[in-house]
C-alpha cells in the first residue's frame, strides 16, 4: 500500500513538473523586444533579399505581436512582422514591397484583423481607400429564390502623413464578419453561403485624387504566418459602387 502510494505520488509530481515546463515553454510572459540592430540582422539573416538597413519603428499590436516597418539599402519600404513564440520573438513576415495586407492574429475573430502597410514617397500616394466587399447576387435553388444584396463597406486611410502603419479594421467591418460567420456556421452545408464570401480590397489615390498603381509596390515576400496573413486585392474602379 505505501510503495503504490509513493509510485502515485511521484507520477503526480511528474505530470505537476512536466505541466509547468510545457507552460512555461509556451506561454511565458515576452522578453523585451529585440533592440535596432539585432532586428537588422535577423532579417537579413533570414531573408538576404530584404536587404534591411533602417528600422522606422516598433509597433504592438499586443504584447505578443509587434510591426516593424523597415527601408532596405536600395531604399525600399518594407514590413516585418514579429511574434511571440515558443519563449522567443520569431520573425514571421517579410515584404519589401510595403503593399497593404491584413494580418488575422485569430482567424475566428474578426476584431483581431489589422491593415499593415509602409508605402514610401516614391510611389507619391496621397491616401487609400480600404474596401470589405461581397458581390450581389440572385440565384434560384430548388423553385426557391435567393438574393444576396451586395456588401461594399469603405475606410479611408492617409498615407502623405506617415509612409507606415497599422489599421484594425473597423467595428462596423467586424459586426458583418461575424454576422457571417455565424450563418456559415449554421449553413455549412448550403453552398449558397460558402461560395461567395466577403473579400477586402483596396484604391490607392494621389493627391489629384486619381487612383494609380505604382510599380514599386511589387515586392520579394516571406511568410510563415499562412493564412493569418494575405495580401490586400488591388481593385478595379468599376468594382466599387
Amino acid at each position: 500500500m505505501l510503495k503504490r502510494s509513493l509510485l502515485l505520488a511521484a507520477s503526480l509530481a511528474v505530470i505537476v513538473i512536466l505541466s509547468v515546463m510545457v507552460y512555461g515553454h509556451y506561454d511565458s510572459n515576452p522578453s523585451p523586444f529585440p533592440n535596432k540592430n539585432h532586428l537588422i540582422a535577423r532579417i537579413n539573416h533570414l531573408f538576404p533579399e530584404a536587404a534591411a538597413s533602417k528600422i522606422q519603428d516598433t509597433i504592438f499590436i499586443d504584447e505578443k505581436h509587434t510591426f516593424v516597418p523597415f527601408i532596405s539599402k536600395t531604399g525600399r519600404y518594407s514590413t516585418s512582422f514579429w511574434e511571440w513564440k515558443n519563449r522567443k520573438w520569431k520573425l514571421e513576415s517579410v515584404n519589401t514591397g510595403g503593399e497593404p495586407q491584413l494580418l488575422k492574429l485569430h482567424l475566428d475573430d474578426p476584431e483581431t484583423f489589422y491593415f499593415i502597410w509602409n508605402i514610401g514617397p516614391r510611389s507619391k500616394l496621397s491616401y487609400g481607400k480600404f474596401y470589405l466587399l461581397r458581390d450581389r447576387r440572385f440565384l434560384v435553388t430548388l423553385g426557391k429564390q435567393n438574393y444576396f444584396p451586395k456588401i461594399q463597406m469603405e475606410k479611408k486611410v492617409s498615407l502623405d502623413a506617415k509612409h507606415y502603419g497599422v489599421l484594425q479594421i473597423p467595428k462596423e467591418w467586424v459586426t458583418v464578419l461575424n454576422s457571417m460567420m455565424e450563418q456559415e456556421s449554421v449553413k455549412q452545408a448550403n453552398y449558397l453561403f460558402s461560395n461567395e464570401p466577403l473579400n477586402f480590397g483596396w484604391l490607392p489615390f494621389n493627391s489629384k485624387n486619381n487612383v494609380v498603381f505604382p510599380d514599386d509596390l511589387n515586392g520579394n515576400k516571406f511568410s510563415n504566418y499562412g493564412e493569418h496573413l494575405e495580401m490586400v486585392r488591388f481593385l478595379d474602379e468599376e468594382e466599387i459602387e
